[in-house]
């Protein structure tokens, strides 16, 4: 949710988030999905302040960076994770 921009800058926002992301994930530093590409329905970014007076590719950029940074966190978060145990009856099992 973005409060307090201009409703024509939304466009703009989105259309840096989407290279800023694609920049960071470029230069090799995609998140490392050990168990497979995760289904991601919702990413907390926290919250952040932006200068007064911002412009949007600078808003973007500053949004991508908070939500790799928490795709990074839930990649790392999955690799705890212990697979299934071969063999086990009653399918699948994760411990955590």
């Amino acid at each position: 949710m973005l409060q307090g921009f201009a409703p024509g800058d939304r466009h703009r926002i989105a259309h840096a988030v989407e290279q800023e992301l694609a920049r960071l994930m470029g230069e090799g530093g995609a998140p490392p999905w050990e168990l497979g590409r995760p289904v991601i329905e919702r990413i907390n970014g926290g919250a952040f302040k932006v200068k007064t007076g911002a412009k949007p590719h600078t808003t973007g950029a500053e949004i991508a960076r908070v939500v790799f940074q928490s795709l990074r966190q839930q990649a790392r978060a999955s690799a705890r994770v212990t697979p299934a145990r071969v063999g086990h009856r009653s399918g699948p099992s994760v411990k955590m």
